[in-house]
This record gives structure tokens, sequence and C-alpha cells, in this order.
């Protein structure tokens, strides 16, 4: 009977963190967050993000100054983040899908480079 409920509640615990290990976006398991997704993440950001959030995440650019709200400023903590509190899947899914109503557009590159895009982002905040 013991057996059997330590079974049950490792399976519940299984259960509650699957969505943290499969991303429910593509229902593929994300990349490990390396240095090498990093530095990918690095120069996509400049490429494609920087213009509006800045160098260093802090939404400090004179885009910011015309967009309403203005653009997220990464350096803040995550759980202060409005859209994701920093939540990979939804930093994944405000990235490629964009968010309603404010100058976030959404970006159609590989789900890798996204990934790259989610980890680069996140790191501003530490």
């Amino acid at each position: 009977m013991k057996t059997a409920r330590w079974a049950i509640a490792g399976i519940v615990m299984l259960l509650s963190i699957a969505p943290l290990l499969i991303d429910s976006v593509s229902g593929q398991t994300p990349p490990a967050k390396t240095p090498e997704m990093l530095s990918k993440g690095k120069k996509i950001y400049q490429e494609k993000c920087a213009s509006c959030h800045g160098a260093r995440g802090n939404g400090q650019t004179p885009m910011a100054k015309i967009l309403t709200p203005p653009p997220r400023d990464f350096t803040q903590p995550l759980k202060n983040w409005a859209v994701s509190q920093g939540d990979p899947v939804k930093v994944f899914k405000a990235i490629t899908e964009g968010i309603p109503n404010t100058g976030m557009v959404k970006f159609s590159l590989p789900d890798e480079n996204v990934w790259a895009l989610v980890y680069t982002v996140t790191e501003f905040s530490k």
C-alpha cells in the first residue's frame, strides 16, 4: 500500500514538471543552455532585438521613446516581467507570436534560434 502511494506521488510530481521539460509550443525538448547557445543568442539579439530593447537589455533606446508601452527591460527581475515572468516557454511564445497591443512583433525563426534568444534575454536579469 505504501509503495503504491509513493509511486502515485512520484507520477504526480513528474507530471507537474513535464511542461518545464517539453516546449509546449513545438512539443520538442528545448536544446540545452550552453555557452554556444548563448553566443548564438547574443548575435541574434544584436540583429533583431537591440534596436528596441537596447544592447544591454534595459530598454533604453531612441525607439523606446516612441513605443507605447515601452519595450521590456530585461534587466528587471524575472518575476516582474509582465507577460512571462521569465517563464522560458512564455518568452518563447512572446518571440514567436508577438505580444498584442505592443510593439513586440512576431519573429519567424528556427526554434533553436528562438531558444538561443530566450536564454540570452533571461540572462540580462541576472
